[in-house]
């Protein structure tokens, strides 16, 4: 699975996290909504037009789409593909924009080539995408095939 949750932060600003589900967990690791096997990438806020009320989504193709430079964050918890709400901490809120079903070709500690589909019932086709970690450990870029 995957999420596209607009994280909130008290000092008024927000940004696009996009959580994805970790390939070959054991059935207790995906019962257990605290296991932190969701890869995380923050996204900036001028992802193709989201600044202005735009409806950009993973799943969203066109042959315009520029990459996106992202920080990848450490694994957060599974439980936040359902999560939406205040962050303990003081760390804003969380509110989901997008989900759906992701399958990774590759996923190793410098590339990944996953493909992501819409929830059930919409969005049917996959869109593949490609990542490249950059000079720095966090940031990466990613692109649509």
């Amino acid at each position: 699975m995957w999420v596209l949750l607009r994280h909130d932060t008290p000092d008024g600003l927000w940004h696009l996290d996009w959580l994805l589900e970790r390939p070959g967990l054991t059935l207790a690791e995906r019962n257990d909504p605290n296991h932190r096997s969701l890869l995380c990438w923050r996204l900036p806020r001028d992802v193709d037009g989201v600044e202005h009320g735009g409806g950009w989504r993973p799943t969203t193709t066109g042959s315009d789409r520029k990459p996106i430079r992202a920080e990848q964050l450490p694994d957060h918890r599974r439980l936040y593909l359902t999560y939406e709400g205040q962050l303990s901490g003081d760390r804003g809120r969380v509110r989901r924009l997008a989900s759906g079903l992701v399958e990774f070709d590759r996923l190793a500690p410098d590339a990944t080539t996953f493909r992501v589909r819409g929830a059930a019932g919409s969005e049917a086709e996959s869109v593949t995408w490609f990542g490249e970690r950059q000079s720095s450990d966090a940031n990466w870029l990613l692109r649509q095939a």
